[in-house]
């Protein structure tokens, strides 16, 4: 890996095989560093950007007015301002003359016919051609703007799903061992969304990599907390001291490393209220969350996890609830309708509870916790013979964690009627 000063003194031949590979903070320097790492060809068959970069070009229209234009126009301009504020990617704003080396290209256009106007939107992956993602959104042709806040929003979340969920595929031919921080992180990222504790385990080596290569990193110290806390909490377990100790200090390093990230400080608000039992500074992080990005649906979880922990049963069901309206494609839905069923539950709405708890085992059928969260609420809402099935269920599944069902830290005679665990489980 060279510096971005030291590449532009090579000349072209030997400047080309370089791909940019991030910003590093390095020591006696005052100002990041651009790094650009090199790899021998022969184990690469396809050229790969090191730090996935979306190119969003302007938004078409039909037909083409003042409004329309202007309109689009608009569309473009927050698309890239929503997306810009994530870290881990580099967005481009571009025109349709302008030749990008960028790895995605985001296309949207607006058709209006008499009342009726859609958005029509797609990512395409410029390696190859592929179309990952597509999304149609329906308005009133009579309050575009309208329409456009609502699709701005709604694409920069999907966007940001879709990206941190599947990136890692670009990588596939690389090692773990080849990659840079970036990919590192980006590989990381895919790992969390299959969503198992192997998977996670998996993701804490190549993030324990990136942050020997890049330990200042904040989106890499938050993503390290994550692979470590989530399987902890889906067994049931404590952290020792040291590792205690050591997520707590890498939460703080990441929001001060990164603090206009919002995933840092969902993070550290999840480390806060989950692990170091600091409901006030979780509550504190959460406000940071939503001034920096008020639809962020992992401040939405949050924010109901840290209310349900404390009891607040009103508190959790409302964020909660916002984040599952928000979670239609995302595979963590299920983690946020198990605490959103529990808390339905307790606020005294046994049908919203009923119907919550039904969709998160539709999706997860083989997770023994939802089985046991369901019995009990149909118990409890004297359904008992579909609660004596939903426990036969539950009885036939093996007491394994499931990082979807986590520790959600309910008071021993709530946890102790449901049948959750009070011990340590396997991974």
């Amino acid at each position: 890996m060279i510096s971005e000063d030291l590449k532009r003194q090579l000349d072209e031949k030997l400047s080309v095989g370089f791909s940019d590979a991030g910003t590093f903070d390095l020591k006696n320097l005052a100002n990041p560093v651009n790094g650009f790492q090199w790899r021998p060809a022969m184990q690469r068959e396809i050229e790969h950007t090191d730090l996935p970069s979306i190119a969003v070009e302007p938004v078409t229209s039909a037909p083409e007015t003042r409004e329309t234009l202007e309109v689009c126009a608009d569309l473009q301009e927050q698309l890239v301002h929503s997306l810009s504020r994530r870290t881990g990617v580099r967005v481009i704003a571009t025109d349709l003359t302008f030749e990008t080396e960028a790895t995605y290209s985001l296309r949207c256009r607006l058709r209006c016919r008499e009342t009726e106007a859609r958005i029509s939107s797609s990512l395409t992956r410029l390696g190859d051609g592929q179309v990952i993602w597509s999304r149609l959104l329906n308005g009133d042709a009579e309050n575009l703007f309208e329409l456009t806040d609502r699709a701005a929003e709604q694409l920069s979340d999907e966007l940001r799903l879709q990206i941190n969920a599947f990136d890692g595929d670009r990588l596939s031919d690389i090692p773990d061992d080849q990659l840079s921080p970036s990919e590192l992180r980006s590989r990381a990222a895919m790992l969390f969304y299959r969503a198992t504790v192997e998977d996670y385990n998996h993701a804490s080596k190549l993030l324990e990599r990136a942050l020997r290569l890049d330990p200042e990193n904040g989106s890499g110290l938050a993503m390290w907390c994550e692979a470590k806390l989530y399987p902890l909490e889906a067994c049931y377990r404590e952290a020792g001291p040291d590792l205690r100790t050591r997520i707590i200090e890498s939460s703080n390093k990441a929001v001060q490393a990164a603090p206009r990230s919002d995933y840092c400080w969902y993070t550290r608000a999840q480390v806060r209220s989950r692990l170091a039992g600091d409901l006030h500074g979780a509550r504190k992080d959460i406000d940071r969350i939503f001034r920096l990005n008020p639809s962020y649906v992992l401040g939405m979880e949050a924010s109901g996890y840290t209310e349900l922990i404390a009891g607040n049963w009103e508190a959790a069901r409302k964020s909660l609830a916002k984040a599952v309206c928000r979670s239609t494609e995302d595979p963590f839905l299920p983690y946020r309708l198990y605490p959103l069923s529990i808390a339905h539950m307790m606020a005294g709405d046994k049908q919203l509870a009923i119907e919550a708890i039904s969709d998160a085992t539709e999706m997860r059928p083989y997770c023994r916790h939802f089985w046991l969260v369901k019995a009990w609420i149909l118990r409890e809402s004297g359904m008992h013979s579909k609660a004596e099935t939903a426990a036969e269920r539950a009885e036939a599944l093996s007491e394994k964690a499931d990082i979807l069902a986590q520790n959600l830290h309910l008071p021993d005679p709530i946890r102790e009627a449901i049948g959750l665990p009070g011990d340590p489980i396997q991974a």
